[in-house]
């Protein structure tokens, strides 16, 4: 039936379908059963029955799977036939001054593991791939949209305190002398002593919203993120 890119009924990047061979009663009383699929991604819509659409998806770590997913209470599609998709997005991070650009926008606060930094140089982000641990829930209804760096290890862009070498876009930051939470942590996991002045701290939400509709062209990526020391 033709191409189609899922919207984001949820306000949070992820929408849960019924992968082929579920039933989705199974699925409502266990989520885990579920397939969580990121905002903007393009499907195959194979058809249209008993107020299901059954499609296959295009692109992505699920690309190849085929799935389903029930039709709002008004009887639309969370399925678009409008392409939401844009031109890749292009992040840039200076390790060293600790700054962070998308797009147009920035600089805004960011790091990496100073003892495990990523590399210099340009890497593929890839389309988000599933949701990731819940730790800043106040900070963003996104906090669980996370894009890997490169196509391979665990190396991401992320909201976050804590780095173990990934790009971390902070919400704030953090001080081990009054918040448990970030006690017995080294200075290079909290990227402290952070430079003076420190940049501005970036709404996740505003990050994901220009990235995710974005699109390299590999079927795998949103964009790239270039690296500088």
């Amino acid at each position: 039936m033709g191409a189609r890119y899922l919207t984001d009924p949820n306000h949070d990047g992820w929408t849960t379908v019924v992968p082929d061979g579920v039933e989705p009663k199974d699925v409502l009383g266990n989520p885990k059963l579920g397939l969580s699929l990121p905002w903007c991604i393009k499907v195959d819509l194979l058809e249209t029955q008993d107020g299901r659409e059954y499609f296959q998806v295009l692109e992505g770590s699920s690309k190849g799977l085929k799935a389903n997913v029930k039709m709002n209470a008004h009887g639309g599609s969370y399925l678009i036939d409008h392409n939401s998709q844009t031109k890749a997005g292009i992040l840039r991070l200076s390790r060293r001054k600790q700054m962070l650009w998308y797009g147009q926008q920035g600089p805004f606060n960011a790091f990496s593991d100073f003892s495990n930094p990523v590399p210099v140089g340009s890497h593929d982000l890839e389309i988000p791939d599933a949701p990731h641990e819940d730790y800043y829930p106040e900070s963003s209804k996104y906090q669980q949209v996370w894009f890997r760096i490169g196509h391979h290890g665990d190396r991401y862009l992320h909201l976050g305190t804590i780095s173990h070498g990934c790009a971390t876009v902070r919400p704030w930051l953090p001080d081990p002398k009054t918040d448990m939470r970030f006690r017995g942590r080294t200075n290079s996991e909290l990227g402290l002593p952070a430079p003076a002045p420190a940049s501005p701290f970036a709404k996740w939400d505003d990050v994901c919203r220009y990235l995710m509709p974005c699109r390299k062209g590999d079927g795998l990526s949103v964009g790239t993120l270039q690296v500088i020391d």
